[in-house]
């Protein structure tokens, strides 16, 4: 179990790492953490079978990290989307793409939307967290 544990473990990682450093959405996100939760307690059993506390105590918090990583991309209400960095429902219907700019203009808010091209997608989500 310890070498089947030890393949596993390494690889979920790194195609975790990949499906969340991607940035393909929020589907892509929520299902990397779903990997990085099998790796994580795949290297929990290779922690147990080789006596290495250090390492059972950082994937037993990596397992609560990634519980909360699955709940938060994967299975939140519909409404909270928005905290993810996604755009409005309105936006969404209309299939106008925004993304956050400064705007001098309008001092109550630290962004002003306007569209913009796909690329521009992860100024969407930098907007959402500042405001």
């Amino acid at each position: 179990m310890q070498d089947i544990a030890g393949w596993i473990a390494p690889i979920a990682t790194m195609l975790a790492a990949m499906m969340t450093a991607s940035n393909l959405g929020p589907r892509v996100t929520g299902w990397g953490f779903v990997v990085f939760l099998l790796g994580s307690i795949a290297w929990t059993v290779v922690a147990i079978t080789t006596g290495q506390s250090n390492l059972l105590w950082a994937n037993g918090f990596l397992v609560i990290v990634n519980i909360v990583g699955i709940w938060r991309w994967l299975a939140a209400s519909p409404g909270s989307m928005t905290a993810r960095g996604e755009r409005p429902d309105a936006a969404k219907a209309s299939g106008t793409r925004y993304a956050c700019f400064p705007s001098p203009a309008s001092s109550s808010s630290r962004c002003a939307t306007r569209p913009v091209r796909p690329l521009a997608d992860r100024s969407e989500r930098w907007c959402a967290m500042m405001e």
